[in-house]
């Protein structure tokens, strides 16, 4: 009984790490299926994604809504409600969970913030990055950050001077 208490434990402490959070269902499963078994069904789990968020005109909304049949067309596509509903549902019950569970903890060390850049389209797209690469290549992941609009528009990249005389660059990113 013991020995099983401190494997129950284990299960639970690793649930915590590698997923948003241990479930009965989920600790049971870990049980049947042993640690291992475990990791490699999540490491070969499809994964999962965000909406597809539709390209709209930035600061648009009052010309562009009144012609969207989307009655919530503003709160869909002018705000970050539906990358973060989708967020929400994959963390809590996607089959995906170690993904997600490092997909957030990239996206926590190569930040961008939703105040600055709240559009839904370039917001998912740049969250993607991290669900599609969690298990790659660190380099490919950072060539893609780097590339990445959202990045750019978050670091002020855009019409950035180089160092002369009475100029400063904008290094943020470096």
């Amino acid at each position: 009984p013991l020995a099983t208490a401190q494997k129950r434990a284990d299960i639970v402490r690793l649930l915590e790490q590698a997923t948003f959070g241990p479930n009965e269902a989920l600790v049971a499963h870990v049980e049947t299926l042993g640690i291992p078994a475990f990791l490699d069904e999540q490491f070969t789990a499809s994964g999962s994604g965000y909406s597809s968020s539709k390209y709209v005109p930035a600061g648009g909304a009052a010309t562009y809504c009144p012609t969207d049949p989307n009655p919530y067309c503003v709160r869909d596509y002018y705000s970050l409600f539906q990358l973060q509903t989708d967020f929400f549902r994959n963390a809590l019950s996607g089959n995906d969970q170690l993904r997600q569970r490092v997909a957030f903890a990239l996206s926590q060390i190569f930040v961008t913030s939703g105040l600055d850049i709240n559009v839904a389209y370039g917001m998912a797209t740049y969250q993607q990055i991290f669900l599609d690469g969690a298990f790659g290549s660190f380099e490919d992941l950072l060539v893609k950050v780097t590339k990445s609009s959202v990045m750019g528009d978050y670091l002020s990249m855009v019409n950035n001077d180089k160092p002369v005389a009475g100029v400063n660059p904008n290094e943020n990113y470096a």
